[in-house]
């Protein structure tokens, strides 16, 4: 096993945060505009949530038609959360106690998502285990769909406390150094979520080398708040996260807002 049975933060506290308002008007908008936009309808699909976490977005691709999830998370207390929130859920997901990197896949999942999953890699040789494993889950002609920490942003973190979080650097990311670690401390959290910062090309490289190719979309915020200055801190210069999207051989998905 690649690491200890605990992500370092309590499953419930997570369960609660992740009702803040970012994580629905920036997150989960972006996410599933990018869903859109590619074309997803996901009934009858076969899916992935890897680092599930306590199973938000498992359910949430139920609720838009998904035939089954395949939810991949190592923490097993949020195993055990995504169980009891899921329960209305039985038979549609499948739980796997494991971290994403320690997996190899039988590339079932026409589509997979992963929020944050790759905020946590701290090495290109991490990293590169990291999209092996997601390869491998995905079907010839699938897609992944990230969501995480922006890595660009790295001009400090504490203006995101109207927010609802913070994010505190170490020294040496200042120096631009890749793997230097970013500790997010998210209002109703005990502990901080410790992400790390690579450099996109890094990310790029590690999903060649699974076969698949990847593109980036900035976060975006929902129209319902467009025009609300409320939100002019969050996204000014790089916002705090990003989205990924990768796609493994020719893909049925329209690609054309990614165009290289």
């Amino acid at each position: 096993m690649s690491q200890a049975n605990s992500i370092g933060y309590d499953a419930a506290e997570y369960s609660l945060v992740k009702t803040q308002a970012w994580r629905l008007w920036v997150e989960q908008y972006t996410l599933f505009w990018i869903f859109r936009t590619l074309g997803i309808n996901f009934d009858g699909l076969r899916v992935g949530d890897f680092g599930s976490g306590t199973g938000l977005y498992s359910r949430m691709m139920i609720g838009y038609g998904a035939k089954g999830v395949l939810a991949i998370e190592g923490d097993r207390k949020m195993v055990t959360q995504a169980k009891q929130e899921s329960a209305a859920y039985h038979g549609l997901i499948t739980y796997q106690d494991s971290w994403i990197q320690d997996t190899t896949g039988i590339g079932d999942c026409q589509v997979a998502l992963g929020s944050y999953l790759l905020s946590y890699p701290k090495s290109p040789e991490e990293v590169t285990s990291y999209c092996s494993a997601i390869a491998s889950h995905i079907a010839d002609a699938g897609v992944y769909v990230g969501f995480g920490n922006n890595t660009e942003e790295r001009t400090g973190g504490h203006q995101y406390k109207p927010y609802g979080f913070t994010k505190v650097h170490s020294a040496d990311t200042m120096g631009d150094c890749e793997g230097a670690w970013v500790d997010w401390h998210i209002d109703g959290l005990t502990n901080p979520i410790r992400n790390y910062n690579l450099y996109p090309d890094t990310y790029r490289r590690a999903f060649e080398d699974a076969g698949m190719q990847l593109f980036w979309q900035e976060a975006l915020l929902h129209q319902s708040q467009t025009g609300n200055s409320d939100w002019d801190t969050f996204f000014e210069g790089e916002a705090p996260v990003t989205a990924m999207i990768a796609t493994k051989g020719e893909t049925p998905w329209n690609l054309s807002a990614w165009a290289m």
